[in-house]
Protein backbone atom coordinates (compact mmCIF):
# COMPACT_ATOMS: atom_id res chain seq x y z
CA UNK A 1 0.00 0.00 0.00
CA UNK A 2 1.89 3.36 -0.96
CA UNK A 3 2.05 6.10 1.49
CA UNK A 4 -0.43 8.44 -0.57
CA UNK A 5 -3.15 5.85 0.55
CA UNK A 6 -2.10 5.55 3.80
CA UNK A 7 -2.50 9.19 4.46
CA UNK A 8 -5.62 9.82 2.95
CA UNK A 9 -7.22 6.26 3.84
CA UNK A 10 -6.09 7.73 7.83
CA UNK A 11 -6.86 11.16 7.98
CA UNK A 12 -9.94 10.36 5.67
CA UNK A 13 -11.42 8.00 7.75
CA UNK A 14 -10.66 10.20 11.35
CA UNK A 15 -12.19 13.44 9.46
CA UNK A 16 -15.19 10.87 8.48
CA UNK A 17 -16.11 9.51 11.95
CA UNK A 18 -15.71 13.13 13.53
CA UNK A 19 -17.95 14.68 11.11
CA UNK A 20 -20.57 11.75 10.70
CA UNK A 21 -20.75 11.82 15.14
CA UNK A 22 -21.09 15.71 15.05
CA UNK A 23 -23.65 15.39 12.52
CA UNK A 24 -25.71 12.73 14.82
CA UNK A 25 -25.23 14.81 17.95
CA UNK A 26 -26.82 17.81 16.37
CA UNK A 27 -29.80 16.28 15.22
CA UNK A 28 -30.26 15.15 18.55
CA UNK A 29 -29.07 18.35 20.88
CA UNK A 30 -30.79 20.75 18.29
CA UNK A 31 -29.46 24.47 17.57
CA UNK A 32 -29.03 25.77 20.63
CA UNK A 33 -27.38 22.94 23.12
CA UNK A 34 -25.08 22.74 19.19
CA UNK A 35 -24.34 26.55 19.20
CA UNK A 36 -23.17 25.93 23.07
CA UNK A 37 -21.16 23.10 22.00
CA UNK A 38 -19.43 24.85 19.63
CA UNK A 39 -18.73 27.94 21.94
CA UNK A 40 -16.96 25.72 24.44
CA UNK A 41 -14.76 23.97 21.87
CA UNK A 42 -13.83 27.37 20.46
CA UNK A 43 -12.38 28.22 24.33
CA UNK A 44 -11.04 25.23 24.38
CA UNK A 45 -8.96 25.87 20.88
CA UNK A 46 -8.11 29.37 21.98
CA UNK A 47 -6.99 28.16 25.03
CA UNK A 48 -4.92 25.97 23.90
CA UNK A 49 -3.33 27.81 21.74
CA UNK A 50 -2.21 29.86 24.41
CA UNK A 51 -1.08 27.57 26.97
CA UNK A 52 1.05 26.15 24.05
CA UNK A 53 2.64 29.41 23.09
CA UNK A 54 2.90 30.38 26.61
CA UNK A 55 3.50 26.77 28.58
CA UNK A 56 6.72 26.90 26.09
CA UNK A 57 7.70 30.19 26.44
CA UNK A 58 7.94 29.31 30.57
CA UNK A 59 9.79 25.94 30.27
CA UNK A 60 12.21 26.60 28.01
CA UNK A 61 14.56 28.44 30.76
CA UNK A 62 14.22 25.36 32.57
CA UNK A 63 15.00 23.19 29.64
CA UNK A 64 17.92 25.56 28.76
CA UNK A 65 19.21 25.06 32.14
CA UNK A 66 19.16 21.40 32.46
CA UNK A 67 21.26 20.70 29.24
CA UNK A 68 23.52 23.26 29.20
CA UNK A 69 25.68 22.02 31.41
CA UNK A 70 25.59 18.77 29.54
CA UNK A 71 26.49 20.28 26.37
CA UNK A 72 29.37 22.49 28.06
CA UNK A 73 30.87 18.84 28.89
CA UNK A 74 30.76 17.36 25.34
CA UNK A 75 33.25 18.15 22.75
CA UNK A 76 35.56 20.70 22.55
CA UNK A 77 34.23 22.30 19.19
CA UNK A 78 30.47 21.82 20.90
CA UNK A 79 31.92 23.83 24.08
CA UNK A 80 33.37 26.44 21.96
CA UNK A 81 29.69 27.42 20.10
CA UNK A 82 28.06 27.01 23.55
CA UNK A 83 30.42 29.27 25.64
CA UNK A 84 30.87 31.53 22.96
CA UNK A 85 27.18 32.19 21.77
CA UNK A 86 24.75 32.49 24.49
CA UNK A 87 21.82 32.75 22.08
CA UNK A 88 23.11 29.53 20.87
CA UNK A 89 21.56 27.08 23.06
CA UNK A 90 18.41 29.64 23.70
CA UNK A 91 17.94 29.32 19.62
CA UNK A 92 18.15 25.85 19.15
CA UNK A 93 16.05 24.65 22.48
CA UNK A 94 13.56 27.56 21.11
CA UNK A 95 13.50 25.83 17.78
CA UNK A 96 12.89 22.63 19.02
CA UNK A 97 9.89 23.43 21.12
CA UNK A 98 8.21 25.46 18.73
CA UNK A 99 8.96 22.84 16.44
CA UNK A 100 6.93 20.26 18.45
CA UNK A 101 4.07 23.33 19.25
CA UNK A 102 1.16 21.58 17.45
CA UNK A 103 1.66 18.37 18.92
CA UNK A 104 1.80 20.04 22.27
CA UNK A 105 -1.65 22.29 21.18
CA UNK A 106 -3.00 18.35 20.00
CA UNK A 107 -2.15 16.98 23.49
CA UNK A 108 -3.59 20.15 25.05
CA UNK A 109 -6.48 20.63 23.11
CA UNK A 110 -7.68 16.67 24.00
CA UNK A 111 -7.89 17.68 27.58
CA UNK A 112 -9.34 20.87 26.85
CA UNK A 113 -12.56 19.56 24.99
CA UNK A 114 -12.89 17.54 28.15
CA UNK A 115 -12.89 20.23 30.59
CA UNK A 116 -15.51 22.44 28.06
CA UNK A 117 -17.60 19.30 28.01
CA UNK A 118 -18.30 19.80 31.80
CA UNK A 119 -18.90 23.59 30.82
CA UNK A 120 -20.99 22.78 27.89
CA UNK A 121 -23.12 20.23 30.43
CA UNK A 122 -24.03 22.99 33.18
CA UNK A 123 -24.81 25.84 30.33
CA UNK A 124 -26.81 22.91 28.71
CA UNK A 125 -28.48 22.60 32.07
CA UNK A 126 -29.58 26.00 32.41
CA UNK A 127 -30.84 26.48 28.27
CA UNK A 128 -34.69 26.06 28.15
CA UNK A 129 -36.22 23.15 27.45
CA UNK A 130 -39.25 22.08 25.87
CA UNK A 131 -40.90 19.34 26.75
CA UNK A 132 -44.01 16.64 25.34
CA UNK A 133 -45.55 13.99 27.03
CA UNK A 134 -45.77 10.63 25.46
CA UNK A 135 -48.38 7.76 24.43
CA UNK A 136 -47.42 6.37 28.22
CA UNK A 137 -47.27 9.46 29.96
CA UNK A 138 -43.52 10.18 30.31
CA UNK A 139 -42.28 13.68 29.94
CA UNK A 140 -39.59 13.89 27.56
CA UNK A 141 -37.56 16.95 25.68
CA UNK A 142 -39.02 18.26 22.83
CA UNK A 143 -36.39 19.10 19.93
CA UNK A 144 -38.23 20.56 16.59
CA UNK A 145 -37.34 19.61 13.11
CA UNK A 146 -36.08 22.92 11.99
CA UNK A 147 -34.15 23.35 15.50
CA UNK A 148 -32.59 19.66 14.75
CA UNK A 149 -31.69 20.78 11.28
CA UNK A 150 -29.74 23.86 12.30
CA UNK A 151 -28.44 21.82 15.17
CA UNK A 152 -26.93 19.55 12.42
CA UNK A 153 -25.67 22.80 10.54
CA UNK A 154 -23.69 24.08 13.75
CA UNK A 155 -22.57 20.83 14.68
CA UNK A 156 -20.24 20.40 11.39
CA UNK A 157 -18.68 23.81 11.99
CA UNK A 158 -17.66 21.54 15.60
CA UNK A 159 -17.03 18.78 13.76
CA UNK A 160 -14.85 20.67 11.35
CA UNK A 161 -13.14 22.62 14.25
CA UNK A 162 -12.37 19.35 15.87
CA UNK A 163 -11.04 17.95 12.61
CA UNK A 164 -8.60 20.69 11.76
CA UNK A 165 -7.36 20.77 15.50
CA UNK A 166 -6.74 16.13 15.28
CA UNK A 167 -5.41 16.59 12.10
CA UNK A 168 -3.49 19.58 11.91
CA UNK A 169 -0.17 18.35 13.51
CA UNK A 170 -0.36 15.45 10.65
CA UNK A 171 -0.83 17.93 7.55
CA UNK A 172 1.51 20.35 8.31
CA UNK A 173 4.18 17.81 9.38
CA UNK A 174 3.32 15.88 6.10
CA UNK A 175 3.57 19.03 3.88
CA UNK A 176 6.59 20.29 6.14
CA UNK A 177 8.16 17.06 5.51
CA UNK A 178 8.20 17.01 2.12
CA UNK A 179 9.79 20.22 1.27
CA UNK A 180 12.57 19.25 4.42
CA UNK A 181 13.72 16.00 2.37
CA UNK A 182 13.95 18.17 -0.70
CA UNK A 183 16.12 20.44 1.89
CA UNK A 184 18.51 17.52 2.98
CA UNK A 185 19.15 16.93 -0.99
CA UNK A 186 19.63 20.07 -1.73
CA UNK A 187 21.99 20.86 1.35
CA UNK A 188 23.88 17.31 0.45
CA UNK A 189 23.43 16.05 4.05
CA UNK A 190 21.53 13.10 2.17
CA UNK A 191 22.74 11.80 -0.97
CA UNK A 192 20.29 11.78 -3.95
CA UNK A 193 19.02 8.13 -4.72
CA UNK A 194 18.70 7.43 -1.04
CA UNK A 195 15.44 6.69 -0.93
CA UNK A 196 13.62 4.67 -4.27
CA UNK A 197 12.60 7.32 -6.87
CA UNK A 198 8.57 5.70 -6.26
CA UNK A 199 9.08 6.86 -2.24
CA UNK A 200 10.69 10.02 -3.17
CA UNK A 201 7.70 10.70 -5.82
CA UNK A 202 5.19 10.10 -2.85
CA UNK A 203 6.73 12.03 -0.77
CA UNK A 204 7.19 15.09 -2.71
CA UNK A 205 3.66 14.71 -3.62
CA UNK A 206 2.22 14.55 -0.07
CA UNK A 207 1.33 18.61 0.08
CA UNK A 208 -1.77 17.56 -2.92
CA UNK A 209 -2.85 14.35 -1.07
CA UNK A 210 -6.45 15.39 -0.92
CA UNK A 211 -7.08 14.94 2.91
CA UNK A 212 -3.45 16.94 3.96
CA UNK A 213 -4.86 19.29 1.24
CA UNK A 214 -8.08 19.94 2.92
CA UNK A 215 -6.78 20.26 6.38
CA UNK A 216 -4.74 23.02 5.29
CA UNK A 217 -7.62 24.30 3.18
CA UNK A 218 -10.04 24.27 6.48
CA UNK A 219 -7.21 26.21 8.24
CA UNK A 220 -4.77 24.17 9.38
CA UNK A 221 -1.90 25.33 7.52
CA UNK A 222 -2.51 29.07 8.83
CA UNK A 223 -3.11 27.04 12.67
CA UNK A 224 -0.07 25.43 12.13
CA UNK A 225 2.40 28.33 10.63
CA UNK A 226 1.13 30.28 13.91
CA UNK A 227 2.31 27.80 16.54
CA UNK A 228 5.65 27.20 14.80
CA UNK A 229 6.08 31.34 15.15
CA UNK A 230 8.58 32.12 17.19
CA UNK A 231 8.87 34.46 20.25
CA UNK A 232 10.23 37.22 17.88
CA UNK A 233 6.62 36.95 16.38
CA UNK A 234 8.49 36.73 12.95
CA UNK A 235 10.98 33.86 12.64
CA UNK A 236 9.10 30.11 11.93
CA UNK A 237 10.21 27.29 13.48
CA UNK A 238 10.53 25.27 10.33
CA UNK A 239 12.05 28.18 8.32
CA UNK A 240 14.89 28.22 10.44
CA UNK A 241 15.39 24.30 10.15
CA UNK A 242 15.48 25.26 6.77
CA UNK A 243 18.35 27.74 7.39
CA UNK A 244 20.25 25.77 9.50
CA UNK A 245 19.90 22.83 7.03
CA UNK A 246 21.32 25.32 3.85
CA UNK A 247 24.22 26.41 6.62
CA UNK A 248 25.71 23.20 7.99
CA UNK A 249 27.57 22.31 4.61
CA UNK A 250 29.40 25.47 4.34
CA UNK A 251 30.14 26.00 7.86
CA UNK A 252 31.94 22.71 8.13
CA UNK A 253 33.48 23.62 4.98
CA UNK A 254 34.43 26.84 6.66
CA UNK A 255 37.29 24.74 8.52
CA UNK A 256 39.09 23.70 5.44
CA UNK A 257 39.94 27.29 4.71
CA UNK A 258 43.77 27.15 4.17
CA UNK A 259 44.86 31.01 5.91
CA UNK A 260 47.85 30.16 4.76
CA UNK A 261 47.10 30.21 0.79
CA UNK A 262 46.00 34.16 1.30
CA UNK A 263 50.00 34.19 1.10
CA UNK A 264 51.25 31.53 -1.29
CA UNK A 265 50.95 34.13 -4.41
CA UNK A 266 48.14 31.44 -6.06
CA UNK A 267 44.91 33.74 -5.72
CA UNK A 268 41.75 32.45 -6.51
CA UNK A 269 41.04 31.84 -2.60
CA UNK A 270 37.91 29.56 -2.51
CA UNK A 271 35.36 31.70 0.12
CA UNK A 272 32.18 30.72 -1.29
CA UNK A 273 31.63 28.65 1.91
CA UNK A 274 31.26 32.20 3.16
CA UNK A 275 29.93 34.26 0.29
CA UNK A 276 27.47 31.91 -1.00
CA UNK A 277 26.63 30.04 1.50
CA UNK A 278 26.44 31.33 5.17
CA UNK A 279 25.68 35.10 4.34
CA UNK A 280 22.69 34.58 2.12
CA UNK A 281 21.24 31.97 4.40
CA UNK A 282 21.32 33.70 7.82
CA UNK A 283 21.05 36.88 6.55
CA UNK A 284 17.32 37.34 6.55
CA UNK A 285 17.20 35.47 10.59
CA UNK A 286 17.32 37.90 13.39
CA UNK A 287 18.09 35.45 15.40
CA UNK A 288 21.17 33.34 13.29
CA UNK A 289 22.71 37.16 13.03
CA UNK A 290 23.04 37.47 16.39
CA UNK A 291 24.17 34.17 16.79
CA UNK A 292 26.92 34.55 13.84
CA UNK A 293 28.23 37.79 15.81
CA UNK A 294 28.65 36.26 19.11
CA UNK A 295 30.65 33.68 17.26
CA UNK A 296 32.89 35.35 15.01
CA UNK A 297 32.95 38.25 17.91
CA UNK A 298 34.54 35.44 19.88
CA UNK A 299 36.72 33.29 17.37
CA UNK A 300 38.31 36.73 16.24
CA UNK A 301 39.13 38.02 19.59
CA UNK A 302 41.00 34.33 19.87
CA UNK A 303 42.23 34.35 16.71
CA UNK A 304 43.83 38.13 17.14
CA UNK A 305 45.52 36.56 19.98
CA UNK A 306 46.88 33.34 18.65
CA UNK A 307 44.37 31.13 20.40
CA UNK A 308 42.25 28.19 19.14
CA UNK A 309 38.49 28.15 18.20
CA UNK A 310 36.72 25.08 16.33
CA UNK A 311 39.87 23.68 16.19
CA UNK A 312 41.51 26.48 13.92
CA UNK A 313 44.61 28.76 14.77
CA UNK A 314 44.49 31.39 12.38
CA UNK A 315 47.88 32.93 13.28
CA UNK A 316 49.97 29.04 13.87
CA UNK A 317 48.38 28.07 10.16
CA UNK A 318 49.74 31.90 8.65
CA UNK A 319 53.57 32.07 8.06
CA UNK A 320 55.57 33.81 10.21
CA UNK A 321 56.24 37.24 8.66
CA UNK A 322 52.53 37.57 7.75
CA UNK A 323 51.51 36.44 11.34
CA UNK A 324 49.47 40.08 11.99
CA UNK A 325 48.67 40.50 8.74
CA UNK A 326 45.01 40.11 9.30
CA UNK A 327 44.81 41.59 12.71
CA UNK A 328 42.93 44.74 11.39
CA UNK A 329 40.60 42.75 10.39
CA UNK A 330 39.87 40.41 12.99
CA UNK A 331 39.85 43.30 15.59
CA UNK A 332 37.06 44.79 13.66
CA UNK A 333 35.48 41.49 13.31
CA UNK A 334 36.03 40.99 17.18
CA UNK A 335 33.23 43.73 17.56
CA UNK A 336 30.39 42.41 15.49
CA UNK A 337 27.31 42.36 16.23
CA UNK A 338 24.34 41.34 14.84
CA UNK A 339 23.29 44.28 12.53
CA UNK A 340 26.83 44.56 11.33
CA UNK A 341 27.55 40.96 11.35
CA UNK A 342 26.69 40.36 7.50
CA UNK A 343 28.70 43.56 6.38
CA UNK A 344 31.51 42.36 8.33
CA UNK A 345 32.05 38.28 6.95
CA UNK A 346 32.13 40.24 3.55
CA UNK A 347 34.69 42.63 4.73
CA UNK A 348 36.64 39.46 6.08
CA UNK A 349 36.02 37.51 2.80
CA UNK A 350 36.40 40.44 0.64
CA UNK A 351 39.73 41.52 2.31
CA UNK A 352 41.38 37.52 2.08
CA UNK A 353 40.74 37.05 -1.52
CA UNK A 354 41.98 41.13 -2.15
CA UNK A 355 45.17 40.21 -0.18
CA UNK A 356 45.44 36.80 -2.04
CA UNK A 357 45.41 38.18 -5.35
CA UNK A 358 47.57 41.21 -4.41
CA UNK A 359 50.61 38.19 -3.89
CA UNK A 360 49.35 36.34 -6.92
CA UNK A 361 50.10 39.68 -8.55
CA UNK A 362 53.11 40.78 -7.33
CA UNK A 363 54.90 37.26 -8.03
CA UNK A 364 53.54 37.74 -11.45
CA UNK A 365 55.69 40.49 -11.53
CA UNK A 366 58.88 38.46 -10.54
CA UNK A 367 57.40 35.45 -13.16
CA UNK A 368 57.08 37.98 -16.29
CA UNK A 369 58.89 35.76 -18.74
CA UNK A 370 55.05 33.71 -18.30
CA UNK A 371 53.10 37.22 -18.06
CA UNK A 372 52.50 40.08 -20.04
CA UNK A 373 52.89 43.73 -19.15
CA UNK A 374 48.79 43.96 -20.38
CA UNK A 375 48.51 40.54 -17.86
CA UNK A 376 49.38 42.43 -14.94
CA UNK A 377 47.51 45.48 -15.59
CA UNK A 378 44.76 43.55 -16.04
CA UNK A 379 45.48 41.61 -12.83
CA UNK A 380 45.90 44.72 -11.50
CA UNK A 381 42.63 46.19 -12.74
CA UNK A 382 40.60 43.12 -11.26
CA UNK A 383 42.15 43.83 -7.67
CA UNK A 384 41.15 47.60 -7.80
CA UNK A 385 37.43 46.94 -9.06
CA UNK A 386 37.22 44.59 -5.51
CA UNK A 387 38.21 47.36 -3.27
CA UNK A 388 35.10 48.94 -1.37
CA UNK A 389 35.01 51.51 1.38
CA UNK A 390 34.54 49.11 4.07
CA UNK A 391 37.30 47.04 2.80
CA UNK A 392 39.86 49.64 2.10
CA UNK A 393 41.47 49.89 5.59
CA UNK A 394 41.53 46.50 6.22
CA UNK A 395 43.63 45.80 2.79
CA UNK A 396 45.36 48.43 3.91
CA UNK A 397 46.59 47.20 6.73
CA UNK A 398 47.25 43.44 5.48
CA UNK A 399 49.65 44.22 2.84
CA UNK A 400 51.56 46.80 4.76
CA UNK A 401 53.71 43.91 5.97
CA UNK A 402 56.84 43.04 4.36
CA UNK A 403 56.56 41.21 0.30
CA UNK A 404 59.69 39.58 0.71
CA UNK A 405 61.11 38.43 -1.85
CA UNK A 406 58.71 39.64 -3.88
CA UNK A 407 59.25 41.59 -7.24
CA UNK A 408 62.90 41.75 -7.37
CA UNK A 409 62.66 45.01 -5.32
CA UNK A 410 64.97 46.71 -2.90
CA UNK A 411 64.02 46.11 0.99
CA UNK A 412 63.45 49.99 1.21
CA UNK A 413 61.70 49.83 -2.34
CA UNK A 414 59.34 47.28 -1.18
CA UNK A 415 57.86 49.37 1.71
CA UNK A 416 57.91 52.41 0.04
CA UNK A 417 55.25 51.03 -2.93
CA UNK A 418 53.44 49.19 -0.47
CA UNK A 419 53.10 52.56 1.44
CA UNK A 420 52.36 54.04 -1.57
CA UNK A 421 49.05 51.70 -2.39
CA UNK A 422 47.95 51.30 1.24
CA UNK A 423 48.03 55.00 1.31
CA UNK A 424 45.62 55.30 -1.85
CA UNK A 425 43.47 52.58 -1.10
CA UNK A 426 40.83 54.30 0.74
CA UNK A 427 40.84 57.31 -2.11
CA UNK A 428 40.51 54.56 -4.86
CA UNK A 429 37.91 52.84 -2.95
CA UNK A 430 35.15 55.90 -3.79
CA UNK A 431 36.48 56.25 -7.54
CA UNK A 432 34.24 54.46 -10.54
CA UNK A 433 35.10 52.39 -12.85
CA UNK A 434 37.13 54.61 -15.57
CA UNK A 435 39.05 56.20 -12.35
CA UNK A 436 40.20 52.65 -10.50
CA UNK A 437 41.85 51.67 -14.30
CA UNK A 438 44.00 54.47 -14.22
CA UNK A 439 45.07 53.72 -10.76
CA UNK A 440 45.44 50.32 -11.66
CA UNK A 441 47.82 51.24 -14.86
CA UNK A 442 49.56 53.99 -12.18
CA UNK A 443 50.44 51.00 -9.33
CA UNK A 444 51.27 48.53 -11.95
CA UNK A 445 53.52 50.83 -14.12
CA UNK A 446 55.32 52.07 -10.88
CA UNK A 447 55.71 47.84 -9.72
CA UNK A 448 56.75 47.00 -12.85
CA UNK A 449 59.23 50.02 -13.54
CA UNK A 450 60.58 50.14 -9.99
CA UNK A 451 60.94 46.06 -10.55
CA UNK A 452 63.60 46.63 -14.06
CA UNK A 453 61.06 44.44 -15.73
CA UNK A 454 62.15 43.66 -19.11
CA UNK A 455 60.29 42.09 -22.11
CA UNK A 456 61.68 41.26 -25.21
CA UNK A 457 65.24 43.18 -24.29
CA UNK A 458 63.38 46.21 -23.33
CA UNK A 459 61.99 47.71 -20.39
CA UNK A 460 58.47 46.67 -20.09
CA UNK A 461 57.27 50.69 -18.56
CA UNK A 462 59.74 53.55 -20.44
CA UNK A 463 60.26 56.86 -18.13
CA UNK A 464 57.99 58.72 -20.30
CA UNK A 465 55.39 55.91 -19.56
CA UNK A 466 55.85 56.36 -16.36
CA UNK A 467 55.84 59.80 -15.79
CA UNK A 468 52.36 60.07 -18.13
CA UNK A 469 50.21 57.60 -16.12
CA UNK A 470 51.39 58.74 -12.49
CA UNK A 471 50.41 62.84 -13.63
CA UNK A 472 47.15 60.81 -15.04
CA UNK A 473 45.89 59.19 -11.35
CA UNK A 474 44.72 61.24 -8.40
CA UNK A 475 44.89 59.04 -5.58
CA UNK A 476 48.57 56.73 -6.52
CA UNK A 477 50.19 60.89 -7.27
CA UNK A 478 48.37 61.88 -3.96
CA UNK A 479 50.34 58.98 -2.19
CA UNK A 480 53.42 59.66 -3.67
CA UNK A 481 53.60 63.79 -2.85
CA UNK A 482 52.88 62.96 0.81
CA UNK A 483 55.79 60.20 0.67
CA UNK A 484 57.98 63.35 -0.78
CA UNK A 485 57.27 65.41 2.29
CA UNK A 486 60.29 64.68 4.72
CA UNK A 487 59.83 63.05 7.91
CA UNK A 488 59.82 65.90 10.87
CA UNK A 489 62.05 63.74 13.14
CA UNK A 490 64.41 62.53 9.99
CA UNK A 491 64.29 64.75 7.61
CA UNK A 492 64.49 61.60 4.92
CA UNK A 493 61.44 60.78 2.22
CA UNK A 494 60.80 57.72 1.34
CA UNK A 495 62.43 56.10 -2.43
CA UNK A 496 62.22 53.93 -4.43
CA UNK A 497 65.92 52.36 -5.94
CA UNK A 498 65.87 52.23 -9.38
CA UNK A 499 69.42 51.65 -11.90
CA UNK A 500 71.23 54.75 -13.01
CA UNK A 501 70.21 53.83 -16.77
CA UNK A 502 66.92 53.60 -15.53
CA UNK A 503 66.89 57.22 -13.66
CA UNK A 504 69.41 59.46 -16.49
CA UNK A 505 65.89 58.20 -18.59
CA UNK A 506 63.56 59.17 -16.36
CA UNK A 507 65.09 63.06 -15.93
CA UNK A 508 65.13 63.30 -19.17
CA UNK A 509 61.16 62.46 -19.60
CA UNK A 510 60.60 64.78 -16.61
CA UNK A 511 62.56 67.74 -18.02
CA UNK A 512 60.76 67.41 -21.14
CA UNK A 513 57.43 66.96 -19.43
CA UNK A 514 57.87 70.01 -17.16
CA UNK A 515 58.44 72.33 -21.13
CA UNK A 516 54.65 71.94 -20.87
CA UNK A 517 53.52 71.67 -17.44
CA UNK A 518 51.07 73.35 -15.40
CA UNK A 519 52.37 74.65 -11.74
CA UNK A 520 50.40 72.10 -9.63
CA UNK A 521 51.78 69.81 -12.36
CA UNK A 522 55.48 70.86 -11.95
CA UNK A 523 54.59 70.24 -8.48
CA UNK A 524 53.32 66.46 -8.91
CA UNK A 525 56.71 65.83 -11.06
CA UNK A 526 59.00 67.16 -8.47
CA UNK A 527 57.78 64.83 -6.21
CA UNK A 528 58.07 62.17 -8.73
CA UNK A 529 61.81 62.84 -9.51
CA UNK A 530 62.02 62.76 -5.18
CA UNK A 531 60.79 58.94 -5.40
CA UNK A 532 63.25 57.74 -7.63
CA UNK A 533 66.83 57.02 -6.64
CA UNK A 534 69.26 55.58 -8.71
CA UNK A 535 70.96 52.53 -6.51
Amino acid sequence: MSIHTIVLAVMGGIAAVVLLFGLIRGLRRGFARSLARLVTLVIAAAASFILTVVGIQKTEPLIEGTIKPYLLERAAAVADIFSASPSMLHYVVEVVCFLAAPIIFLLIFCVMRFVTWILYLIVAAFLPKKKRTTRNGKEKRYVSGVSRLTGMAVSSVSAVLIIIALLMPFAGYLTYGSHLYSTLETSQLVAEGTLPPEVEGELASLPDNPAVKLVNLLGGAYLFDALVTMEDGESHATEEIDTLLSVVPHALSLAEIDWAAVFEGEGGMDLSAIDEGILPAVGHSPLLCQILAELMSTAATKWHNGETFLGISVKDQLPETYMNALDAVLVHLSQASRDSVVGDMQALSTTLQLVSETFAYMMRVDDIINYTHADLENHMDEILATVTPETAAFFASAISIDFVGVANLEDDSTRTVQRMMTGALEDIAEMDEEERTAEAEAINNLVTYSSGVRQNGESAVDATQIVDTLLSSSAVMGAIEEMATPDPETGETETVTITAEQRLALTAALAERALTATPEELAQLASIDALFVAG
